[in-house]
């Protein structure tokens, strides 16, 4: 944690205001200069994990599998089923906890919000009226009105 925050402090701070590209070219120096490192406090020595499941291979079909690849394949597909289930996303989250915590104000409707849907039409309809008051010319101009010209 102290490496980490030592070279955020002194490599990253001072690109805070750079192009994208120079903070992607610093942490490209900064992950091969740990390597190097690591490798001469740790050697180059291969470290061998010990085997959990004994390596046993079965053959289907002339396709030889052993149980540790089976074991891998149903770790991937009990994540991939875990990721596919619908989550509560963060900000809903956080919604419902905020009001959990305090009482609902009363709204002159009721206390009921209209849909996303149709709040999103009230503004883009409002916006459409703004437009067309602002933008152009009403059928009957006045001549007070600066766009009414005098056809004399």
């Amino acid at each position: 944690m102290l490496v980490g925050y030592s070279m955020s402090g002194s490599r990253y701070r001072p690109l805070r205001g750079a192009p994208r590209l120079a903070p992607l070219i610093t942490a490209i120096g900064v992950s091969i200069l740990l390597q190097h490192l690591a490798m001469l406090v740790w050697s180059r020595n291969v470290l061998a994990f010990p085997q959990i499941i004994d390596n046993t291979s079965y053959t289907l079909g002339g396709a030889s599998i052993t149980n540790v690849q089976i074991a891998i394949i149903a770790v991937c597909v009990a994540l991939m089923g875990g990721l596919a289930l619908p989550r509560v996303s963060h900000a809903a989250w956080h919604r419902d906890a905020r009001h959990r915590a305090r009482p609902a104000r009363r709204r002159a409707d009721g206390g009921r919000r209209q849909p996303r849907h149709r709040r999103n039409l009230r503004h883009r309809r409002r916006a459409r009226r703004r437009r067309r008051r602002c933008c152009t010319a009403p059928t009957t101009a006045s001549p007070s009105t600066p766009w009414a010209r005098s056809s004399a």
